[in-house]
């Protein structure tokens, strides 16, 4: 860990019996041979075997406040996590730069960590990835937003009123 706060966030067993950990870390670190950046509170997440030794880990570097909340291993050992961020992050595939407060995210992962996807949607107020699942080539997500939620398409959705929940389906790269 680093000299501030870390923490786990969530576990997955990949179909190889390798370990997968998201969490956060408070500043920047070294996992096996791997520097993670963290500027601020940023989200990691890292590929351990079934022993514990660090395979890979990869983090997303922000000025401000990003963190998983979920993470997710497909049959075909990629790995997929969902969770929120503030400002501009960096996805490791580009920066991306919130629409509202704090918007929710779904990054993806080859198995030898290499990022494939990232996914940022946004909402006048703040939404986050609470829960993914994998559902053969497509990613299950569930959370929470308040305010409008831009899912693209004719899928936006509005809150009734303080904070909602939403359920959306994307389908996962080749």
């Amino acid at each position: 860990g680093s000299t501030a706060a870390d923490a786990g966030a969530a576990v997955a067993i990949a179909p190889t019996g390798d370990v997968v950990v998201a969490g956060t870390l408070g500043t920047a670190t070294t996992l096996g041979s791997t520097q993670l950046a963290a500027s601020s509170t940023n989200s990691f997440v890292a590929r351990l075997t079934s022993d514990g030794k660090p395979k890979w880990a990869a983090s997303f570097d922000s000025k401000t406040h990003n963190a998983p909340l979920d993470v997710a291993v497909g049959g075909d050992d990629r790995i997929y996590v969902g969770g929120w961020f503030e400002g501009t992050i960096d996805t490791g595939l580009g920066l991306a730069k919130v629409v509202g407060d704090k918007d929710m995210f779904v990054a993806g992962f080859t198995s030898a960590g290499k990022p494939q996807l990232f996914a940022s949607y946004g909402a006048s107020g703040q939404a986050e990835v609470r829960a993914i699942a994998i559902d053969g080539d497509s990613l299950v997500a569930g959370g929470q937003f308040n305010g409008q939620i831009k899912l693209g398409g004719t899928n936006d959705l509005m809150a009734a009123g303080g904070t909602d929940m939403f359920l959306f389906r994307i389908g996962l790269p080749n």
